[in-house]
């Protein structure tokens, strides 16, 4: 294999001169760093600091954590015993990890591993990588880029796929958030901008402008390091310029202590407002990221642009989203358009639909 430049880490990157951040992160992420750092000791390496401080910044839920971690550690035992460095890994040894988890079985059944827990673990070591490259000015090389991840079952993709809200339920909510100009423009921009609840609560109140004669809302979407641009609709650009109340910095949305907003507390406004809806049911942030989707998809939109629009990294993400109706008469609209004027064929009759139906 031709030798390949990898990013030698620089002990500066691996000290808080004034400050010990892990003070503040969640047990699951110390006890990472320190498993780190236990197989890669070197005072200078950044490799325990960023595994923690990663782990770290999955805040929505501790099982998410716990989730992410032992994902990690499965990547770093497939190096370890090769003798390789996370930080200094190419894209065949990647490679090499994604064959070895599909001759892996689970431990529980003995069966080969289901095609989204491979995906599972190689796009969360993709996020790893991500997140390294952003606290290091992008010198982590990201080797899991071009592997190609395990394609889901049609079936399987729309059961993990978040419900999209019924349309009266939608309606309902968006009328009792109407109330509060903080709750209005939160359920608005959530659900309007297909956004996920982390570039939701982390856009600043100037990332909202006219661009090209239009408003716009300057993102920055999952997995990609440069900031995207979300156009907004004039109507929803009102209400959040209200909102907004003449603010041109800092948080967009604020919390009640003048804050930024953060996940857990835009969760739990949300089961409020649910409730106040008479919605029954679990309403997360991702029900209005999935009723985007879906609402566009029955619209008749083209899948491949939505996909680009709310930043999947493939349409199968998108379409699990799919909640079309597959009717007969749908269907048979569709083949009459298409053997209209066909060469061969009879004209269409009133008798041929007269026939008796099928039982």
């Amino acid at each position: 294999m031709s030798q390949i430049q990898r990013y030698e880490y620089s002990g500066e990157l691996a000290r808080a001169d004034t400050y010990d951040v892990s003070l503040d992160w969640p047990a699951d992420a110390r006890d990472l760093r320190d498993w780190l750092a236990g197989h890669y000791p070197d005072p200078g390496d950044p490799l325990p600091l960023l595994g923690g401080a990663w782990c770290a910044s999955y805040i929505e839920s501790a099982s998410s954590r716990r989730a992410a971690a032992t994902r990690l550690r499965r990547w770093v035992k497939f190096l370890l015993d090769r003798g390789l460095h996370p930080l200094r890994a190419a894209f065949p040894h990647a490679e090499a990890f994604a064959g070895f988890l599909r001759q892996e079985t689970a431990p529980r059944t003995g069966k080969p591993l289901a095609p989204s827990t491979r995906r599972g673990v190689l796009t969360t070591v993709t996020a790893f990588y991500v997140y390294a490259a952003s606290r290091t000015h992008g010198k982590a090389y990201n080797p899991f880029n071009g592997v190609q991840l395990p394609k889901l079952p049609r079936t399987e993709r729309r059961a993990r796929a978040t419900p999209a809200l019924p349309q009266d339920d939608r309606d309902r909510l968006m009328t009792v958030a109407a109330g509060n100009p903080r709750s209005n423009t939160l359920v608005l921009l959530l659900y309007i901008t297909g956004g996920r609840i982390s570039e939701v609560c982390n856009l600043d109140a100037d990332d909202l402008f006219k661009h090209g004669g239009r408003w716009v809302l300057k993102t920055r979407r999952k997995g990609h390091s440069d900031h995207v641009l979300v156009p907004v609709p004039d109507p929803v650009a009102v209400v959040t310029r209200a909102y907004l109340a003449g603010r041109t910095s800092g948080p967009l949305l604020l919390s009640e202590n003048g804050l930024r907003w953060d996940q857990t507390g835009v969760r739990r406004h949300l089961k409020v407002l649910a409730k106040r809806a008479g919605i029954t049911g679990n309403l997360r942030p991702h029900t209005f990221r999935a009723s985007h989707i879906t609402d566009r998809l029955a619209a008749g939109e083209d899948p491949v642009n939505v996909q680009h629009d709310v930043g999947h990294a493939s349409v199968e993400t998108t379409l699990a989203y799919d909640r079309r109706p597959r009717e007969l008469a749908r269907h048979a609209e569709s083949l009459d358009r298409l053997s209209a004027g066909l060469p061969g064929l009879p004209a269409a009759t009133q008798e041929a639909g007269q026939n008796t139906e099928m039982r």
